[in-house]
């Protein structure tokens, strides 16, 4: 077992922060881009339609990079994967990272792993 599924809270967090990350970065090199050919020439002057375009291109991108972040977790925590859209609405992403792994629970080579009894 790799480190990712072994804690798949932090693999959630980084792999979120990953995608944000990134699409930032994209953004921002965008941003650069487009005004750098402003300020050229290159390009006409109105010029916000086409950053709201790669504005929106680029959140719609970290949105399903972070969603797909989240099924992955789903899956390998043994719950429905509808509980990964709960990272859509504010503060969902908490009840993520609070739902138990089930498949931790279940022994692969038979019944589902039970407490051993407490002898007193």
């Amino acid at each position: 077992m790799n480190w990712f599924k072994m804690h798949l809270n932090w693999a959630m967090v980084f792999g979120w922060l990953l995608a944000i990350g990134a699409c930032f970065v994209m953004c921002m090199i965008y941003f650069f881009a487009v005004g750098l050919a402003l300020s050229q020439g290159w390009m006409a002057s109105p010029s916000y339609p086409i950053m709201t375009i790669g504005a929106v291109i680029f959140s719609i991108a970290a949105i399903l990079l972070s969603l797909g972040v989240s099924l992955w977790a789903c899956i390998q925590k043994g719950i429905s994967r509808g509980w990964a859209f709960l990272w859509l609405i504010p503060f969902g992403f908490i009840v993520l990272l609070v739902l138990k792994n089930r498949r931790a629970l279940v022994n692969p080579e038979g019944p589902p792993a039970t407490v051993p009894p407490v002898i007193t």
